[in-house]
Formats: structure tokens, sequence, C-alpha cells
């Protein structure tokens, strides 16, 4: 008999992570009322071990904070936070690690809560709790960082496909000046010599 001794590569999230994590990366597209009411719930429900377990599983579903229960509202994330505070900073580099391997789509999202994550563009009172450790903080600082160039990559691809869309359409009008300027009325053209025309010398 074959025995196969098989190893991850990483840690394959739980089907109730994944779950939670698909509620995460949709946030943004519900009304107010429905995230906060999915907020609400996620919390009661599966609670916020369970909710940051969640948010490690995409950049996408990290992302998914800025949103619940609010734009604005950092009281799901200053939760996660203080539950972080006590752990080793495996959630921020799992994190980069995958921003890294598979890229960041919502750049935006990203950045605004890894920035709510350490208090950026915030006062530390309203922080209540306590903050993240030094080693968590300085990972999630290059998460932040990891998204601000993915949003300026994407800005300066779209600078470019936009250059080269002007240089096609300047192409295509060149093209067509040109085959316009060699276009001539057949009306105004002598006609060719009918070979069979009585009086033609053969």
């Amino acid at each position: 008999p074959v025995s196969l001794h098989l190893r991850m590569a990483e840690v394959v999230p739980s089907l109730r992570d994944l779950c939670v994590g698909r509620f995460l990366e949709a946030a943004r597209h519900y009304d107010d009322g429905s995230r906060r009411e999915i907020a609400a719930v996620l919390v009661e429900v599966v609670g916020v071990e369970r909710i940051v377990a969640a948010a490690a599983t995409s950049p996408e579903a990290f992302a998914g904070l800025r949103y619940l229960p609010a734009p604005g509202d950092f009281s799901l994330i200053d939760d996660c936070r203080r539950f972080l505070a006590a752990k080793r900073p495996t959630f921020f580099q799992s994190l980069v690690d995958r921003s890294k391997a598979r890229g960041i789509k919502d750049c935006d999202g990203v950045e605004a809560v890894a920035k709510a994550f350490v208090g950026n563009d915030r006062f530390k009172r309203d922080m209540t709790g306590p903050l993240l450790p030094k080693p968590s903080a300085d990972i999630c600082r290059a998460l932040r960082r990891l998204a601000q160039n993915a949003k300026q990559d994407k800005q300066a691809d779209s600078k470019k496909q936009q250059w080269r869309y002007q240089d096609l359409r300047l192409h295509g009008k060149h093209r067509q000046l040109s085959s316009s300027s060699r276009y001539r009325d057949p009306s105004t053209q002598p006609l060719p010599r009918n070979p069979h025309f009585p009086g033609y010398d053969h």
C-alpha cells in the first residue's frame, strides 16, 4: 500500500470563516441600515474572534471592516484591535503575504482599515483599550504601504492606457486623412483605352 504524507502550504480557512469573509468582502455594496444590522449579527453570532479570522482570509475581507457598521464608525475595528493586542502579529503578516501573492483590489479600503488599526488620522483618546503592540503595528503599516503602492501602480497603468488610447485615435485620424488625400473622384479620371475600340492599333 502507498501512504501519502501531505502538508498544506498555508492554513485553510474554515467554511464559517469563508462565509463571514464573503459578508465582509461585499459590505461596501449594502446600504447603511443593512451594514449596521450585519455588523451587529456577526458580533452576536460568531463573535469578534471569528470576524478577525474571516478578515484574514483576503485583503478584500480586511477592507470590508471599513464599511461595518458604517464608514467612519471604528467600533468594530476597535473591537478587533483590542482582541489582536494580546496576539502575535500573524494576522497582519498573513494579510501582507496574501496581498503580495494575489494583489489588492480595494486599495482604498485596505489603506483605510490599516490606518484605523494603528490610529492614523485619529485621536488616541478615542481609541479605548490597548493599542497594537509595536510588531503588529509595524506589519500593519507595511500592509498600508502595500495598498498605497498598489493604488499608485493602478493609477500609472490607467494613465498609460489613456495615452495608448489617445495614440491609437491620433494614428487612426492620420490614416484617415492620408487615405482621403489619396482619394480621387473616378469621374475626373481619364477612362482606360479599350483595346477593342475601332481604330485602336494592335
